[in-house]
Protein backbone atom coordinates (compact mmCIF):
# COMPACT_ATOMS: atom_id res chain seq x y z
CA UNK A 1 0.00 0.00 0.00
CA UNK A 2 2.78 2.43 0.92
CA UNK A 3 4.77 1.71 -2.24
CA UNK A 4 1.75 2.25 -4.47
CA UNK A 5 0.61 5.45 -2.77
CA UNK A 6 4.19 6.78 -2.93
CA UNK A 7 4.39 6.04 -6.68
CA UNK A 8 1.07 7.78 -7.28
CA UNK A 9 2.15 10.77 -5.19
CA UNK A 10 5.30 11.02 -7.31
CA UNK A 11 2.97 11.64 -10.26
CA UNK A 12 1.20 14.49 -8.40
CA UNK A 13 -1.76 12.31 -7.55
CA UNK A 14 -3.14 12.42 -4.05
CA UNK A 15 -4.77 9.19 -2.90
CA UNK A 16 -7.00 8.13 -0.06
CA UNK A 17 -6.10 4.63 1.12
CA UNK A 18 -8.76 2.54 2.84
CA UNK A 19 -7.71 -0.79 4.31
CA UNK A 20 -10.17 -3.49 5.21
CA UNK A 21 -9.82 -6.99 6.57
CA UNK A 22 -9.89 -8.65 3.14
CA UNK A 23 -9.43 -5.77 0.69
CA UNK A 24 -7.48 -2.56 0.32
CA UNK A 25 -8.71 0.34 -1.79
CA UNK A 26 -7.02 3.45 -3.10
CA UNK A 27 -9.32 6.27 -4.07
CA UNK A 28 -7.82 8.59 -6.68
CA UNK A 29 -9.13 11.96 -7.86
CA UNK A 30 -12.02 11.87 -10.30
CA UNK A 31 -10.70 11.96 -13.85
CA UNK A 32 -7.28 10.56 -12.92
CA UNK A 33 -8.25 6.88 -13.14
CA UNK A 34 -6.36 6.31 -16.38
CA UNK A 35 -3.26 8.00 -14.97
CA UNK A 36 -3.39 5.81 -11.87
CA UNK A 37 -3.75 2.65 -13.94
CA UNK A 38 -0.76 3.70 -16.07
CA UNK A 39 1.37 4.11 -12.94
CA UNK A 40 0.25 0.70 -11.65
CA UNK A 41 1.00 -0.93 -15.01
CA UNK A 42 4.45 0.67 -14.98
CA UNK A 43 5.06 -0.73 -11.50
CA UNK A 44 3.92 -4.20 -12.56
CA UNK A 45 6.39 -4.23 -15.46
CA UNK A 46 9.31 -3.75 -13.34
Amino acid sequence: MARISTALAAHDMGVTPVSGFYLDHLFVPLGREEDAMAVLAEMAEG
